[in-house]
């Protein structure tokens, strides 16, 4: 079977992470082509809905879109698919037959080899292009930050859409290999997770697997995969996040210990992961 794994359109690196596991863990019989009309079968990376009906065999990895679950396009995308795989619950949205495959993501090798450090000079890493109840609290980040006078690394562009106030503490990095992205975890006392609505959010793992303690919103799909290890937030927005964000941020996290870490690991296996998604796709 010839399949097409690689991310099209708009993507993050979250997804040629996915694609990258899926071809390192396949198993023999399974070839993999740069070219998607030379494929058996592709591989859908959605974050949005797929307008067009594809006329040709696929498997959807959802990563977005868990609220509109019930929404007619959704079932049309999913009916026809050989399998699907979902961080999300999505199992008893889905009609007919389809294959439904209910896992996390992984973690990458950068992050696994790296190890956790007492000296951390970042009170906070954050992510993201866009700040706003739709997208990230970056900009509740920075000024709760800056507000208590600490510092922080922003992983993105030094302009934020949607971003009013540029505290000085907000410094930005892109472009950066994952050894350097997990030396900046090393560096942190906490990794921002705070994406409204929806996610998984690969920094949550990346940073809880270099020692730096997750902050996330209090919703169902993040204590799923993250209820041992994160703090906790009421999701919310502007200064009502702010004053939740500023007793945390002053205060030291609880520390990452090796057990907890090996845990995330265990959780967190590409591998198994990866090996999983293959069991349950018929590759006849």
């Amino acid at each position: 079977m010839k399949v097409f794994t690689r991310p099209t359109g708009l993507f993050s690196r979250a997804m040629t992470r996915v694609a990258d596991a899926l071809e390192r863990y396949a198993p023999s019989g399974v070839e993999f082509t740069g070219v998607p009309e030379k494929a058996d079968v592709r591989v859908l990376h959605v974050i949005d809905f797929v307008k067009d009906k594809p006329d040709f065999d696929y498997i959807v990895i959802q990563y977005c879109g868990y609220p509109l679950r019930f929404n007619p396009a959704w079932q049309e995308l999913w009916r026809n698919a050989k399998l699907i795989w979902s961080y999300y619950p999505l199992k008893d949205a889905l009609h007919g037959n389809v294959p439904f495959y209910r896992a996390p993501l992984g973690l990458d090798a950068a992050f696994v080899n790296a190890r956790p450090t007492a000296s951390r000079d970042l009170r906070i890493v954050s992510s993201g292009y866009t700040t706003g109840s739709h997208a990230e609290a970056i900009e509740e980040v920075a000024v709760a930050v800056g507000e208590l006078n600490l510092s922080m690394m922003h992983l993105g562009p030094s302009i934020i859409e949607n971003m009013v106030e540029y505290p000085p503490c907000f410094r930005v990095t892109m472009d950066i290999t994952d050894e350097q992205l997990a030396e900046l975890y090393r560096r942190a006392h906490y990794v921002s997770g705070l994406r409204h609505i929806e996610g998984f959010e690969m920094p949550v793992i990346e940073g809880l697997a270099c020692g730096a303690r997750p902050i996330v919103f209090d919703r169902p799909d993040m204590r799923r995969w993250y209820n041992d290890n994160a703090v906790f937030v009421p999701e919310c927005v502007g200064r009502e996040l702010i004053e939740h964000l500023k007793p945390i941020l002053a205060s030291y996290p609880r520390p990452v210990t090796e057990d907890e870490r090996l845990g995330v690991l265990d959780t967190f296996n590409w591998e198994r992961i990866a090996r999983g998604f293959w069991n349950l796709l018929d590759l006849s």
